[in-house]
């Protein structure tokens, strides 16, 4: 099966400060990452996913520069000739008074497709990805959006289960915005009879047709992405939304601190049980391909 992964990431640690990877930071909430705090380029990728990717989509990784732009251009210089097509989802902060700016540098660079935002809050310190509960409410949100929008730009979104409603609001006060949630919008629990609210979350998002989802960051479920334990929540997924609005990303190399890269699809597809060949594809490609415009074959 040929596979466009929707979401990893590459860095280099001399190039750019990446401050959650230098040798003193602590543990992240997926546990110690030490194995991780090494360089990560296309060749190290490619080694981690086989010959079966044909596409991909690198999603900013939190470089930490003073000028978002730089991850950008550095992702552009290192996939030129790595011999697949690769979507560039880049960084913006949304206090930058020349966010327009931003962007449009952002855009000099041809795989540009959009930004992602953090808008993650949890009472809990280890999980909060955001300072402000109501990020997805505020003005500077929304202006985020409408800018994104006029360009033709999409928004890649991490959330948790609280803030699926606020983002479905969000997706239809700006209908032209693709809106992509990321790493199935955090459920953090391996108990879907208990998971009430990110269920309701889920279904409230997939009301709005201009928002898709990534099945990726599944460690929040389960480390292992143990099937019986995935498929509840990945089918809950793609029955509300539908398959043509859900893709998979691998989320590499972080999700490899839990488990080996060449696990991830086997376990998802056994997750996600029978189903037409068309919806696998979907998952699997096409869905990636429509959203982030690769140009494949």
């Amino acid at each position: 099966m040929q596979i466009i992964d929707a979401h990893h990431h590459l860095w280099d640690l001399a190039r750019l400060p990446y401050p959650w990877l230098r040798p003193e930071a602590g543990p992240r909430p997926f546990g110690d990452h030490t194995s991780i705090k090494r360089d990560y380029h296309p060749a190290d990728y490619a080694a981690d996913c086989g010959a079966a990717i044909v596409g991909s989509v690198h999603v900013q990784a939190n470089a930490g520069a003073g000028d978002p732009v730089i991850e950008t251009a550095w992702v552009a210089e290192q996939t030129q000739d790595c011999g697949w097509p690769v979507a560039i989802v880049g960084e913006v902060q949304l206090a930058d008074l020349a966010l327009a700016d931003t962007i449009a540098r952002h855009a000099a660079y041809r795989a540009f497709r959009g930004v992602r935002l953090f808008a993650g809050y949890d009472a809990d310190p280890r999980w909060r990805q955001c300072a402000d509960p109501a990020l997805l409410q505020s003005a500077a949100a929304h202006d985020l959006a409408a800018t994104l929008a006029r360009g033709g730009y999409s928004l890649d979104v991490v959330v948790h289960a609280a803030q699926l409603h606020p983002l479905a609001d969000l997706a239809r006060a700006v209908p032209d915005l693709a809106i992509i949630v990321n790493h199935l919008g955090q459920p953090r629990t391996s108990d879907f009879a208990g998971a009430g609210l990110w269920r309701d979350g889920i279904s409230r998002a997939a009301a709005e047709p201009n928002i898709c989802v990534k099945l990726s960051g599944l460690w929040t479920i389960d480390r292992t992405w143990r099937p019986e334990v995935l498929a509840p929540f990945v089918r809950h997924v793609v029955s509300a939304f539908g398959a043509g609005r859900c893709m998979y990303g691998s989320n590499l190399p972080i999700e490899r601190v839990m488990l080996p890269a060449r696990h991830q699809v086997p376990r998802l597809l056994e997750a996600l049980g029978d189903m037409p060949e068309a919806d696998r594809d979907a998952i699997f490609g096409r869905t990636a391909r429509r959203f982030y415009r690769l140009s494949i074959g």
